[in-house]
């Protein structure tokens, strides 16, 4: 430390530095000169003060022609106006209940596996059209795969299951799976659909899972750690190489 502090001494009272240095001052000077001559004095704000006060005590209200002096404008409110307007405007806003569901043992739980895609669209004599390798391909509506999309579900919902007791669809819970669905997802699926949409997801007692959090559990259990993708999970929970990089490759490595 003190070579440090010996050192910057001498490189300061060298004849180069204290030039440079002032040849800096000069400069800076010569710069603030000319935004004041152009813009007036200038402080923290930045803002030239070249109001010219004499043309500007008076505005005209856009409503009526009631002459406003600025100078007779008083900022503060008194004790009395100001409780009387607490009383109007509430403290705070109250945030949305957000529902967490927790396991429960009288409901059934039905694990379905999904993925968002992306999609790679051109536009095509002014219509956006589904291309792959910049090649168009035949495709359905947004609105028609929601709608077939909400049909699936239906019928996974429907199908028998295993057990002698059916099952009530109050007490049949779906989870949606997906590696990463809270960032990516959810996010994907729940703004390309209107409120119709989710009011049918709603009323089928649809929810969302995010297997990376469950992956991550894992792995902090074990003691281990790993990248959030399905090729090094793959490979800490089985000890082997996977190139997870299409869509069902990705439900194989789930």
């Amino acid at each position: 430390m003190d070579k440090k502090q010996q050192k910057d001494k001498i490189r300061k009272s060298s004849k180069t530095f204290k030039l440079r240095r002032h040849q800096s001052q000069s400069e800076r000077i010569a710069n603030k000169a000319k935004k004041e001559a152009k813009e007036g004095k200038t402080y923290k704000t930045g803002v030239g003060l070249n109001l010219v006060k004499e043309s500007s005590t008076a505005c005209l209200v856009a409503s009526n022609t009631t002459v406003v002096d600025i100078d007779k404008i008083i900022m503060s409110l008194t004790t009395k106006n100001h409780q009387e307007m607490t009383k109007l405007v509430p403290p705070f806003t109250e945030r949305l209940q957000k529902k967490y569901y927790s396991y429960d043992k009288e409901k059934r739980y039905q694990f379905v596996l999904f993925d968002a895609e992306t999609t790679c669209t051109e536009t095509i004599n002014g219509t956006r059209t589904l291309c792959k390798r910049f090649n168009p391909v035949s495709s359905v509506t947004l609105e028609a795969e929601l709608q077939s999309f909400v049909k699936f579900l239906q019928d996974e919902q429907s199908l028998p299951t295993c057990g002698p007791n059916p099952i009530k669809m109050d007490n049949l819970i779906t989870v949606l799976v997906d590696l990463n669905a809270a960032i990516f997802d959810v996010p994907t699926l729940l703004p390309n659909g209107d409120d119709s949409f989710e009011d049918k997801l709603h009323n089928m007692n649809i929810c969302f899972g995010d297997s990376l959090l469950l992956m991550r559990a894992l792995m902090q259990s074990n003691g281990e750690f790993c990248q959030a993708n399905l090729g090094s999970f793959y490979k800490c929970l089985f000890d082997e190489d996977f190139v997870a990089h299409d869509a069902l490759e990705d439900v194989i490595a789930l």
